[in-house]
């Protein structure tokens, strides 16, 4: 059974007590990626961390349509789910969810170059290489796992700004799963063979572009972001980004050089790929670079939404 929110806000202690013995039990199971419906613990979680009830999601899609109806120069996507990622990801702060809102379709207008052919199809070579993808199971939290084998891009067959776009447009999928906007995301960035030519190939701009939209634009809830088999060269391209970071992000960030074992306190064994020393076969997830390939239409409709040019 799925409780709603706000069935959960009239849950007595008792039954709260029996959902968190049924969330022990659902831990044993991995929660999948693709996870169609939303499971207890995580709308206990949306309940606790986020303050969501049923009352409080009606009038915060209310509030923040009104303030989109008033920015003139902005049209916008108002259907409800997109509309809940922003709200979730600033716990219900209806202003503060509307300035995100703002900041995403503002990056869209000032890097618009980077969004023309923004769709699955038009990056299905970037997709081909696999060199990012969403894990096919989730944390024990329920967050999604974001993981990049960033040594496995060749820059001399694919630019950097098409790597940047793949992943914005693999986030963008990824949050329209209710689960992920309450839970949040957890990245695994493996640099293994990185290399100077990779680090020669990366712009400056489009380095800050990406922060820009994954920490500053993106409704996304970052909860952890671990590198592992970073190379002394590492340390040159994290001076780079380390200012451009916030200090909740900063925080956030763990290093685990070749120490598996150290990875595998956050992240269990059972959960990740070969690659990252895991028992999870290895790194792919065809299904969802399915999803992403049948929701084609749905990021060309996308690019009728943003601030007027003009």
């Amino acid at each position: 059974k799925c409780y709603s929110p706000i069935v959960l806000s009239k849950v007595s202690i008792k039954d709260k007590e029996t959902i968190k013995w049924k969330m022990n039990l659902e831990e044993t199971t991995p929660l999948r990626l693709d996870c169609s419906s939303i499971p207890e613990f995580v709308c206990l979680k949306a309940k606790q961390e986020l303050g969501e009830t049923e009352i409080k999601i009606d009038k915060c899609l209310k509030e923040i349509r009104k303030l989109i109806t008033n920015e003139a120069k902005l049209t916008s996507n108002t259907s409800d789910n997109f509309l809940l990622q922003f709200l979730r990801a600033r716990k219900y702060i209806t202003h503060e969810a509307f300035d995100l809102l703002k900041r995403y379709y503002q990056h869209r207008k000032t890097y618009a170059s980077l969004y023309e052919n923004y769709s699955p199809k038009q990056l299905r070579d970037v997709m081909d290489k696999n060199i990012m993808n969403f894990l096919p199971t989730r944390n024990s939290d329920g967050c999604a796992v974001w993981a990049v084998q960033f040594g496995k891009w060749d820059p001399e067959v694919t630019s950097f700004d098409d790597i940047l776009r793949f992943g914005l447009l693999c986030n963008e999928q990824a949050l329209k799963n209710p689960v992920t906007q309450i839970s949040g995301v957890v990245s695994v960035v493996d640099l293994k063979e990185l290399s100077w030519t990779h680090l020669f190939h990366i712009p400056s701009t489009s380095l800050r572009c990406y922060i820009n939209a994954t920490q500053d634009s993106l409704p996304i809830r970052h909860k952890a972001i671990h590198v592992i088999n970073n190379p002394s060269i590492f340390a040159f391209l994290f001076a780079a980004l380390k200012p451009l970071l916030n200090p909740k992000l900063k925080d956030r960030i763990h290093f685990h050089g070749s120490n598996l074992n150290s990875l595998h306190q956050f992240l269990p064994a059972d959960t990740l790929p070969e690659e990252f020393g895991g028992t999870q076969g290895t790194f792919q997830n065809q299904k969802f670079y399915s999803s992403l390939l049948a929701s084609e239409d749905e990021f060309i409709d996308c690019n009728k939404f943003g601030y007027k040019t003009k």
